[in-house]
């Protein structure tokens, strides 16, 4: 139960475990999620009834309950696993690529449209919401979020001759579980996407219109502050992309307002590039979709006025912001990426564990890379090494085999010198201090040695103060020993020591 490899892929915990970077915050693990998942979570007491299964649920009501409950019993280091699986249900791409099915619980029906407490709604004359986009976190926090899910509205007899009634469907919106919960109840959830039921006349009207939600200004620079430049963070910006487009629905001129809004004119060059490289590619690999167009035709230049309202105009439009999605994500060249990753160093007093964590987030961040898939162990291993302090670096090239062995074992093993420090410090010191004794005591030695040769050596007389030159034809003083009285001619003492002058 414990291990991944346990797990069965198309299940929402299969999917987070293979798309960890995608779903995973900073401060969580895959043990930890698989051992709340399917040991911790199922023995919950959930509200409404609910009952959390093994290998995750894409039921909202099950996962808001189970958020819900860790609030109430104050599991604070459990929410950031259970918005993992809300993120997952939110995210409908990645359910469709990985094939997930988890059968959802049936709408509750709504009261009738013919209960006496019903109101008179008219027409409206407008169409156009009035909510703006909502503003969202940081990089990390912008994989789309949505309200709950609404029972379809009752579609009034064909004899009611009742006026036609709009209901908002959902959408998405970047508000915590408990905010959405109450807009739920409120009634309010901000779209670009309306239901219209009911009467008109003799006509009948159902189904779906959008309705586009123009970015104010006050919302793009709030998004412009919180975001890194695109160079920096490459990745960072394509999420933040891949979170406008699920949760605004943005047709091609909101697009171009965005590239011009985030990045400058070579960035969006880059990016362009990239795109129609994209298209190329994927209509190579399918060519008679027509969706897949060559590049110069699905990526175009000027406004195509896609219309939202055809589903072939659609698809293309989710065709290009596709396109560009890959643009942003391969835009910046690779050697810069790289070059971001080899910046990444060990300081001083590093614990091994954090440089790893570091060395993660940068081929993560810049180069979309998985550090832990099992391909990838090699090259991050030889970052690791290379990139270590001096001591660590020396410790780890004399490891055999130390770039293909697994990265935590050759954490430990940094761990290990980076432990040991104090010791080796304290050792080197001592040999230090052993030196500079031994050193002092050569010079002591030849001092001494020199002066025992000096006062034996065979006719060398005593020393002098001040000799007198030889040629000198002066007649001054006698010459004296350095210990020579100059007055009694006695050693040992110097004149104005002599006892001698003491007497008188």
């Amino acid at each position: 139960m414990g291990n991944k490899n346990s797990v069965p892929k198309y299940t929402p915990l299969g999917c987070i475990l293979r798309n960890w970077a995608l779903f995973a915050g900073d401060f969580i693990t895959k043990k930890k999620m698989i051992f709340f998942c399917n040991t911790v979570w199922p023995l919950y007491s959930l509200g409404s009834g609910e009952k959390w299964p093994q290998n995750g649920s894409l039921n909202y009501n099950t996962i808001l309950q189970l958020e819900l409950f860790c609030k109430r019993e104050k599991k604070w280091s459990e929410i950031c696993y259970v918005r993992s699986f809300m993120l997952l249900y939110w995210n409908e791409e990645i359910q469709i690529k990985y094939m997930i099915w988890v059968p959802k619980s049936p709408q509750k029906e709504e009261t009738s449209l013919d209960s006496p407490n019903k109101e008179d709604n008219s027409l409206p004359t407008q169409l156009k919401t009035t909510t703006g986009p909502p503003p969202l976190g940081t990089a990390g926090d912008l994989v789309p979020q949505r309200s709950a899910p609404r029972a379809p509205a009752p579609t009034p007899s064909p004899d009611s001759g009742g006026p036609v009634v709009v209901y908002r469907s959902p959408t998405c919106q970047d508000t915590s579980l408990d905010q959405r919960a109450t807009q739920i109840q409120a009634g309010r959830s901000p779209l670009n996407e309306v239901l219209i039921g009911g009467g008109y006349g003799n006509q009948q009207l159902s189904g779906f219109i959008f309705v586009r939600s123009q970015f104010s200004t006050s919302d793009l620079l709030s998004w412009k502050i919180k975001m890194p430049p695109y160079l920096d963070d490459p990745i960072g910006m394509k999420n933040f992309f891949a979170s406008i487009f699920a949760i605004h629905n943005p047709t091609w001129a909101d697009i171009q307002t965005l590239l011009k809004f985030f990045l400058t004119p070579e960035e969006r060059s880059l990016i362009l590039e990239q795109a129609r490289a994209e298209a190329d590619k994927m209509h190579e690999e399918a060519p008679y979709n027509l969706v897949r167009a060559l590049g110069d035709l699905a990526i175009p230049t000027t406004d195509p006025r896609w219309n939202p309202h055809d589903e072939w105009d659609r698809n293309r439009l989710e065709h290009y912001r596709s396109c560009i999605l890959s643009g942003l994500k391969n835009g910046v060249p690779k050697q810069r990426s790289l070059n971001k990753v080899l910046q990444v160093r060990q300081k001083p007093d590093e614990d091994p564990f954090e440089y790893r964590e570091r060395i993660f987030k940068a081929y993560r961040q810049y180069v979309d890379i998985d550090p832990e898939a099992p391909e990838n162990v090699h090259m991050v291993n030889e970052t690791f090494i290379r990139q270590a302090a001096p001591d660590i670096y020396r410790k780890l090239q004399s490891v055999r085999g130390a770039s293909g062995m697994p990265t935590n074992q050759l954490v430990e093993i940094a761990f290990d010198v980076f432990r040991n420090r104090d010791k080796v410090r304290q050792k080197e010191k001592e040999r230090r201090m052993r030196q500079e004794a031994a050193l002092l005591a050569d010079v002591l030695r030849q001092v001494l040695s020199d002066l025992h040769q000096g006062a034996h050596q065979p006719g060398a007389g005593p020393r002098v103060r001040n000799p007198r030159p030889a040629n000198s034809g002066s007649r001054g003083h006698p010459i004296v020993g350095p210990n020579q009285c100059a007055y009694c001619k006695r050693e040992g003492h110097w004149k104005r020591e002599c006892p001698s002058l003491n007497r008188y």
